[in-house]
């Protein structure tokens, strides 16, 4: 039988004024700086900006995101996934960045 992995949900946060660098761009991140767009149920963080991608479909029709903008672009550089535990990662060019809980309420 095969395994099923488990899903978590996990916000995305898309910077509100996109300069497409990850963090080699030495910037102050707080969370007004950003907006949340969605929320995700995916295995991981590389499966999180998948579904946040418009690839064969507009990514807002994947029945694994719950939108919270209307027509936003794709996830990207800069932009920040949020995990379940309250973990940040900044989108970097390859991979994501931690950033620790700086986006925790």
């Amino acid at each position: 039988m095969a395994r099923t992995e488990e899903r978590n949900e996990m916000k995305v946060y898309h910077a509100r004024e996109p300069i497409y660098r990850g963090s080699e761009f030495d910037r102050p991140l707080d969370r007004s700086a950003f907006e949340l767009v969605a929320e995700v149920k995916a295995v991981n963080l590389e499966e999180a900006f998948r579904l946040t991608n418009t690839v064969d479909q507009e990514w807002w029709l994947n029945e694994q995101v719950t939108v919270w903008c209307w027509a936003c672009r794709s996830t990207s550089v800069g932009d920040v996934i949020e995990t379940a535990d309250g973990e940040g990662y900044l989108v970097e060019r390859v991979g994501f960045y931690w950033l620790g809980t700086w986006l925790s309420d």
